[in-house]
């Protein structure tokens, strides 16, 4: 289906969207650009697609993770392709079975509806998946599949900046992390900055937000996952420690750091000795380190 007016109601529901509240309530939030489009899970719904004319002709028609390798086809006014990522749209009259709705708009009314200031004519509108959190906690990603020697969890304790927690999601991913649990502070992880910063890890790895940082500490507690707190105040450093197999680090604010009460029931604290001028490193350059050095301990 074409849509022309930024009054009609698909366009109106993308717009709300950009609204922390919204996204909540309606359990979805927006993907934009093709890499990320490309980067949605075969087990994340997609309720539908708006692209641009060009970007419906050309690209979208190369995303086989969204087609399961079948063409892009006109039925009537609506483009629609074959979709395993994705159940049944439910707006628009358009779907059918597996199958998702792909919206053609004009670029002038793309930008309009866009949250970057070069788009590139593509976005989702994707259901919010909820994970079993004791399921993977018990189970990491797989460990032994994946032969991965260590099962790490990464823990982000009132981490407000998007880039911030797009980029330690993307970083626990590319190093197999178990999952990445945020505390009621951090920023949203389905805000579109976040979103953006994670380059699709979004879509392969455990995100539990606004979680209750002692009760997670508590559950790794009960399954022997040992917590380490990155801090200043402590003389252990990264380098020094000897970590568990199964282990989680918790990241700070970055201007006040992990709360008091959360730094005094982790298991350790440490640092990452610097031989600079820098008193402090930023808290996803930070986590990428410690993850390492966890790894390689």
């Amino acid at each position: 289906m074409k849509i022309t007016s930024i009054h009609n109601d698909i366009i109106k529901q993308v717009v709300s969207l950009k609204n922390k509240k919204v996204r909540d309530e309606l359990d979805l939030f927006i993907v934009e650009g093709y890499k990320q489009v490309a980067e949605i899970g075969e087990d994340w719904n997609i309720k539908y697609i708006i692209a641009t004319e060009k970007e419906k002709s050309g690209k979208l028609k190369k995303l086989e993770k969204l087609t399961a390798g079948n063409s892009i086809s006109n039925q009537k006014e609506s483009i629609v392709c074959e979709n395993r990522v994705a159940a049944k749209a439910t707006m628009g009259n358009e779907s059918d079975g597996k199958k998702t709705v792909v919206y053609e708009v004009s670029e002038q009314l793309f930008k309009k509806i866009s949250s970057t200031q070069t788009p590139q004519g593509i976005m989702a509108v994707v259901e919010k998946k909820k994970y079993d959190m004791d399921e993977v906690l018990d189970c990491g990603r797989g460990c032994e599949k994946k032969k991965i020697k260590k099962n790490i969890f990464v823990v982000c304790d009132n981490v407000q900046d998007p880039g911030n927690i797009g980029t330690i999601i993307r970083t626990a991913e590319a190093f197999s992390c178990g999952g990445v649990f945020l505390s009621k502070g951090c920023a949203d992880v389905y805000g579109d900055k976040v979103v953006r910063a994670t380059m699709g890890a979004i879509f392969n790895i455990p995100v539990f937000p606004e979680c209750d940082v002692a009760a997670i500490i508590k559950k790794f507690k009960d399954r022997n996952i040992k917590t380490y707190a990155l801090a200043l105040e402590t003389d252990k450093t990264l380098e020094s420690c000897k970590f568990a197999e199964n282990s989680a680090v918790i990241v700070g604010n970055e201007a006040n750091g992990i709360r008091k009460e959360i730094l005094d029931i982790a298991d350790d604290k440490i640092k990452i000795e610097m031989t600079g001028k820098a008193q402090s490193l930023n808290a996803a350059a930070a986590c990428a380190i410690a993850v390492w050095g966890m790894l390689n301990s």
